[in-house]
């Protein structure tokens, strides 16, 4: 009766929670890095197609998330200072236009992603993005709509992510700004802070064991290719017994990590990525007090310049990056 009286409005309500959109918070998620050992050992898993890639030239990564912030558990965002917000800490996405302006020149890249397996809130994306369309998902128009309403980008850490987990069939076109990628940094003019990185707790083991390699070296760019060769002589382990690996436990706490680095130099290190990169970006925080970050993604096998290419679950990657002058931040494998 009430809507058919004088002045009444027939129209449904407005209700502001269901409209108003929250931000994306990554720290609702765990570590992407806390679940790197999934990707290689599960032998239900590690041979899927994750995504097809299309267009992304051979030896460039393509990034899940960055992490500038260690507590002693795991390697997670920077969560941001309630008292001074700023874009610029790795916690913070925002909702971005049609195109950004990237912060250094470079080789730029159209590249397509076809999502297969993977499901996350992690939108995987290469270098710097000028711009992410959503287009062509299994979904239909209503399927990319709700992909680009969701969808997120922080520019400090060049990382994407959405509110609505990516899932089987989403697909998106990214103009890119390739990464500058060096295979030496010796000579090379380093960034020596960064004052929105995230704090990390100092594991003194870690330290003790490898300052002898390094801190007889001035340039720190030499520090850092003479770290990368030890670590690239240790031994490979994701724990898996049965395939005639050594014995080896997943994690990057800091009990784990000074595990890690405890029988060095009597015996080699032993691990995977995910222990290397932890290792070898707190390493740099304590001994060069140098800014570090690490990130987790993938790296196919091959190029996707002349047709596209699956990645698969066992080409997960674990990397360390650092800032170069004129470069941004470059890649350390």
């Amino acid at each position: 009766a009430a809507g058919s009286l004088p002045f009444a409005q027939s129209q449904e309500r407005t209700i502001w929670r269901q409209t108003v959109t929250p931000p994306f918070d990554p720290l609702q998620y765990p570590s992407p890095l806390s679940g790197y050992r999934r990707y290689v050992k599960e032998a239900s898993v590690k041979d899927q197609v994750m995504f097809t890639v299309e267009g992304l030239p051979e030896g460039i990564p393509v990034r899940l998330a960055t992490m500038d912030a260690y507590d002693g558990l795991v390697w997670q965002v920077t969560g941001g200072d309630a008292e001074d917000p700023s874009l610029n800490d790795s916690g913070s996405f925002e909702r971005v236009g049609a195109s950004l302006e990237p912060e250094f020149a470079g080789e730029m890249a159209t590249v397509t992603v076809t999502i297969g397996k993977y499901n996350d809130v992690w939108i995987p994306d290469v270098g710097e993005v000028r711009s992410l369309e959503f287009t062509g998902s299994a979904g239909g128009r209503e399927r990319d709509r709700q992909l680009a309403d969701a969808f997120r980008y922080n520019r400090a850490t060049d990382t994407a992510a959405s509110r609505l987990r990516l899932r089987e069939g989403d697909r998106y076109v990214m103009e890119v700004r390739l990464p500058v990628m060096m295979d030496a940094l010796a000579g090379a003019e380093l960034i020596p802070t960064e004052p929105r990185l995230g704090q990390s707790l100092v594991v003194p083991e870690i330290a003790q064991k490898l300052q002898a390699e390094v801190l007889s070296i001035k340039d720190t760019g030499a520090q850092l290719d003479t770290m990368r060769q030890l670590m690239s002589e240790g031994t490979y382990s994701d724990g898996d017994r049965n395939s005639g690996q050594q014995g080896s436990r997943a994690g990057h706490s800091s009990y784990r990590l000074t595990d890690f680095v405890g029988r060095y130099p009597k015996l080699p290190l032993i691990g995977n990525a995910e222990q290397y990169a932890a290792t070898y970006a707190l390493a740099f925080r304590d001994l060069g007090h140098l800014p570090t970050r690490v990130v987790m993604g993938f790296r196919p096998s091959k190029a996707s310049i002349d047709g596209p290419v699956d990645v698969l679950a066992r080409e997960v990657e674990a990397w360390v990056e650092v800032p170069v002058k004129d470069a941004g931040w470059v890649a350390i494998f």
